[in-house]
């Protein structure tokens, strides 16, 4: 289990398209808002267990749990009050636990199977930004290599400009 601390207005980032929020700490409670797309079901676990229950008990064998309260439309967010050691399923593989609420801070508990991604939204967004940056000095390089590339073209044959492009264009495009 990963636990992270967190503090009022204060994220987590799992995968790249749920995000857990904690809204409001007061006393022994938390709120926790948890933004996900439609079709990923999140519950409280006695919700969660519930329907499990209910399930096993008709013989059903659920492809997967319908969203609980999630939020119509995109930006929404479903806002879930937990106390110590109570939890949240999102999906079918992540649970969040409240480990411990302190004061001004949360420490959360984040199961999930090792191949997804959870971040403090801080790091989520550094990651991002200097993914971003990685992507631009690409562009930049293979403007640089076109560039170069047209240029010989140029030394090499009496085509105009317009032509050498037009060549380079077509060599450049998938078969």
């Amino acid at each position: 289990m990963l636990v992270l601390s967190r503090q009022r207005d204060e994220s987590i980032i799992i995968r790249d398209n749920i995000v857990v929020t904690v809204v409001d700490i007061r006393g022994d409670k938390v709120r926790l808002g948890v933004q996900a797309p439609q079709e990923i079901p999140v519950h409280r676990r006695e919700v969660y267990e519930a329907i499990q229950r209910e399930n096993a008990q008709a013989g059903v064998v659920p492809a997967g749990l319908p969203a609980s309260g999630s939020p119509k439309g995109s930006g929404g967010m479903l806002v879930l009050s937990r106390k110590k050691n109570e939890s949240i399923i999102i999906g079918e593989d992540v649970t969040i636990v409240v480990v411990e609420i302190r004061g001004n801070k949360v420490r959360l508990g984040v199961e999930a199977p090792k191949e997804i991604p959870v971040h403090r939204r801080e790091v989520y967004e550094a990651v991002h930004h200097n993914a971003l940056e990685v992507q631009k000095c690409l562009v930049q390089a293979m403007i640089t290599v076109t560039l170069t590339e047209c240029h010989a073209a140029l030394k090499q044959t009496a085509y105009s400009i317009d032509q050498a492009v037009a060549l380079l264009l077509a060599q450049k495009r998938p078969a």
